[in-house]
């Protein structure tokens, strides 16, 4: 099994959920689908979902909800389904 990293594309904030008060998008040991959506990057008001890029199993989130993000940074892991 490989394990794929979903990384930031965009500097900005880390939110793991749609809003105040919300479950999170996705916890470790959740299956998710390529396209599924991870979190968001919220910049100057502007909100971007960060997006799973394969399907899988989410084995860590990496940053805390609220954290600064930056270009590159690993956000999550999934082990990739073969």
């Amino acid at each position: 099994m490989s394990t794929v990293e979903i990384t930031a594309a965009i500097p900005g904030v880390f939110y793991r959920s749609p809003g105040p008060g919300k479950d999170p998008y996705v916890q470790e040991g959740d299956r998710v689908q390529a396209g599924e959506v991870i979190g968001l990057t919220e910049i100057m008001k502007q909100f971007a979902e960060i997006t799973s890029t394969t399907a899988g199993v989410v084995t860590a989130i990496h940053v805390a909800n609220g954290a600064l993000l930056t270009p590159g940074m690993p956000v999550a892991s999934i082990d990739v389904e073969d």
